[in-house]
């Protein structure tokens, strides 16, 4: 088996994070980060790459139970489509 190169890891993990927000409504980069097993500055890095692509937006504050609130974000509603055949 190869090992996966470092720009396939990149891919693999912006797939798994836009994966991971999408299945939710809104959903805070800490939170990825547990559901994903990533760590939180991967899970940052994607974000903030996903933000300037546009495909996903900070929608509000999260409860915070102590320490920072949360930023959440979401999938851009209207950003881009796929059809799979």
């Amino acid at each position: 088996m190869k090992k996966a190169t470092h720009q396939q890891t990149k891919q693999h993990n912006r797939d798994l994070v836009l994966r991971t927000i999408f299945a939710n409504e809104s959903i805070s980069r800490a939170e990825v980060a547990r559901v994903t097993n990533l760590t939180r500055t991967t899970v940052s890095d994607v974000v903030n790459g996903l933000l300037e692509e546009g495909l996903v937006q900070e929608v509000g504050r999260g409860e915070s139970i102590g320490g920072k609130t949360p930023i959440l974000i979401s999938v851009v509603a209207d950003a881009r489509y796929l059809i799979g055949l």
